[in-house]
């Protein structure tokens, strides 16, 4: 509940998630980790105008590669997305918002 977090922030990790490969469906990973996240950041557009900085830890499955991928390029905030589970897919919505929120 956003009700609980505490006004006028400077700093906030967000670092929760529903982090399942299997067993959760779509619909659960999207509330965790785009529904949940999108209510973080209206809370704190609203409640912490002094915000410094907001610090969205994602996943490497954002940009998944195949298995036997003869790729040798360390992997980037540059490199292109392609997540191949329903938990990638929705961290980078995740992530997309937090691009889209105009916080620091």
């Amino acid at each position: 509940s956003v009700q609980k977090i505490p006004k006028k922030l400077t700093h906030v990790i967000h670092v929760a998630a529903l982090a399942q490969f299997e067993g959760a469906t779509r619909k659960q990973l999207h509330q965790a980790n785009v529904t949940t996240t999108q209510n973080l950041l209206n809370h704190i557009k609203k409640t912490s105008p002094k915000l410094q900085r907001f610090l969205y830890t994602s996943t490497f499955g954002v940009h998944d590669r195949p298995y036997f991928s003869s790729t040798r390029k360390p992997v980037s905030e540059t490199s292109s997305f392609s997540p191949s589970s329903e938990y990638g897919r929705s961290k980078l919505e995740g992530e997309k918002r937090v691009q889209k929120s105009g916080l620091p």
